[in-house]
């Protein structure tokens, strides 16, 4: 199966309901997916923001000696930081039936990844968010539902670019001059240097305002997509 057949919602929502329960990333019970070539990336376009599209969301969990597969996940949160701190991402799996391939890889990574399949030409565009080595891995069972969570840290090194954003959510400023933005998870396809996602040491600028982030909260689940860039 191609990236491009997994994928989620149906216009500019992040989620869809299918037949099965309201997931993203592998989709509902698949068997173990072997990850595809065709994760790359869609040529650079000024018009891509008005084309309709699908957005998506992929984790794909990796380790020497096996095959990168994609998990199907119910939510992620993940926090980056520019200090010595490491960033780390957490990843829900719904069920039980990919145990033993995340157990198989428990010493490899997992890598989260977000883009748009548009549905004028089927083309596709994903960029990862984070890349990070896997820490633990936990199971959660109850009496009629069981999960597997998996939390992943790394060190991110900086890059720092200029952003324009135009859509904030939520604004706050505190006395002693700290700044707290809340917007959606972003990306921009049209990034002349490769780099498409708000990073920990960019400087973002929206509606006249500009912040240098130092850190970034990131929750995605079902019902919400949220992304919170501070800086102090």
């Amino acid at each position: 199966m191609a990236i491009q057949d997994i994928f989620v919602n149906t216009a500019y929502d992040v989620f869809v309901n299918t037949s099965h329960n309201v997931w993203f990333g592998a989709g509902s019970p698949l068997p173990a997916l072997t990850l595809s070539s065709s994760i790359n990336r869609l040529a650079l376009s000024d018009s891509w923001a008005a084309r309709p599209r699908n957005e998506i969301y992929t984790c794909v969990i990796d380790a020497d000696g096996f095959d990168p597969v994609i998990l199907p996940i119910s939510s992620w949160q993940a926090r980056f930081r520019t200090d010595d701190a490491e960033s780390y991402v957490a990843v829900v799996v719904p069920g039980i039936e990919y145990s033993d391939t995340i157990t198989d890889r428990e010493d490899g990574t997992i890598t989260i990844h977000k883009g748009y399949k548009f549905l004028d030409t089927n083309e596709e565009f994903l960029t990862a968010i984070i890349e990070a080595d896997i820490d633990s891995i936990s199971d959660d069972e109850g009496p009629r539902s069981a999960s597997i969570q998996i939390t992943a840290y790394t060190t991110l090194t900086e890059n720092a670019k200029n952003v324009t954003i135009d859509e904030v959510h939520f604004k706050n400023t505190n006395a002693d001059g700290s700044v707290r933005w809340r917007t959606s998870l972003w990306i921009d396809i049209d990034t002349a240097n490769g780099d498409f996602f708000i990073k920990p040491g960019d400087t973002v600028t929206y509606s006249g305002d500009t912040i240098t982030v130092d850190y970034i909260s990131i929750a995605v689940d079902v019902n919400q997509e949220s992304m919170e860039i501070s800086s102090t």
